[in-house]
């Protein structure tokens, strides 16, 4: 059977189809490498890496190579079976099914590139969007779930039921009222308990005050709070990481309000009296003690956010609460409050004003939305009048 593992490839960590003896499958291993060239994400690589992992196997266990794919003539048959073998086999959702056919597709246009195969019959197949699988082997779903998937596929946004930014700053008002050494400024007496709940603090405040992405706060290092003292932080894209924590974009340095740098100089403070490290976010516990803090962890804490606005009627029953909906909710409220679309891109870090422009279009719909709303309820109670 096939695996993955990562490799280190020009100062990159790259992720490649290994064999049962651990030889690099070939063709996979040049088309990571070629989008390595592209300076496409770690994350994004491990993907495509775990994508066609699963589609060697499958591969093998039907006798079938890579080069015999190209030359199926029935492809809407091959890729309808593939797709069962991911939802009922694998218990794959349907939306990261359909990611999973995309990726081989990519694969498989990277071999006709390199005239390894002539594509034939994956010419049929368009790659406008991952949904397409679904209509291209007859296969019907929901189509809100791929809405959702296509428009916001890389910034995980919600764009009907962004967050406000106002419940999370009562969160964290919330998270700070339970940590009483932090208000009034002892150090001395805060151990794991109060460290871990100033830890979840500085983290939410650094989202919701910054727009910063998961990996990038991860990825904070006590160099990136040299000029902490000002309200100053550094981004910077690093491939080095211990915890495989990435800037996705270019490096900039943003500022912070009074209070909240004085909480990232207690978090320092603290931390680096219980574990030295280099990194500003520290496990505290388990396996990893003393060790740059992963996004697992940050996953569980978000459980911890969903039951707390839950209880406190913060939120609706259905609303699953998201770390990106944090950056979102930062960006809607600057654009909001600024009508600034420039700044906000530098902000956010996106090379690309379009990559700014789904939050702010995101804004405009749901306004719209409520002002509709507003304009039936307002027609209804006339009528009733």
């Amino acid at each position: 059977m096939y695996s993955f593992k990562s490799v280190k490839r020009d100062n990159k960590t790259l992720w490649i189809v290994v064999d049962r003896n651990g030889i690099p499958e070939v063709y996979s291993s040049k088309f990571i490498i070629h989008l390595a060239r592209l300076n496409r994400s770690r994350h994004t690589l491990k993907r495509y890496a775990t994508s066609l992992m699963i589609f060697f196997n499958y591969l093998e266990v039907n006798n079938m190579n890579v080069l015999d794919v190209a030359n199926i003539k029935e492809i809407r048959s091959f890729f309808s079976k593939y797709s069962d073998y991911l939802s009922n086999v694998r218990n794959v959702e349907n939306i990261t099914c359909n990611e999973r056919c995309s990726d081989v597709v990519s694969f498989y246009s990277f071999l006709a590139d390199e005239e390894i195969v002539s594509l034939n019959s994956f010419t049929l197949i368009s790659e406008s969007s991952n949904s397409v699988f679904n209509e291209f082997i007859g296969k019907k779903y929901h189509k809100e779930k791929f809405k959702f998937n296509i428009d916001y596929k890389t910034e995980r946004a919600k764009p009907n039921n962004p967050i406000d930014r106002t419940v999370i700053e009562k969160l964290i008002i919330y998270l700070i009222n339970k940590v009483p050494y932090l208000c009034e400024g002892i150090t001395s007496k805060m151990g794991i308990k109060e460290l871990t709940m100033l830890r979840r603090i500085v983290f939410l405040e650094l989202a919701i005050n910054c727009g910063l992405r998961v990996g990038e706060i991860l990825g904070l290092r006590l160099d990136d709070l040299s000029d902490i003292g000002q309200g100053n932080i550094e981004i910077l894209h690093r491939e080095d990481n211990e915890n495989e924590a990435l800037s996705k974009t270019q490096d900039r340095i943003l500022s912070v309000d009074e209070e909240v740098a004085n909480h990232i100089i207690t978090l320092l403070i603290v931390s680096q009296n219980h574990f030295p490290s280099d990194y500003l976010f520290v496990s505290y516990s388990g396996k990893n003690i003393g060790k740059a803090l992963t996004d697992n962890v940050i996953k569980s804490e978000f459980n911890i956010y969903q039951k707390i606005l839950l209880e406190q009627g913060w939120i609706d029953e259905d609303y699953k609460i998201h770390p990106h909906d944090l950056r979102h909710a930062f960006a809607t409220d600057f654009y909001d409050s600024t009508q600034d679309q420039i700044s906000l891109q530098t902000i956010l870090g996106h090379k690309r004003l379009e990559s700014s422009d789904r939050y702010i279009h995101a804004r405009k719909a749901q306004k719209l939305m409520v002002e509709r709303a507003n304009e039936l309820k307002l027609n209804k109670i006339k009528e009733e009048d």
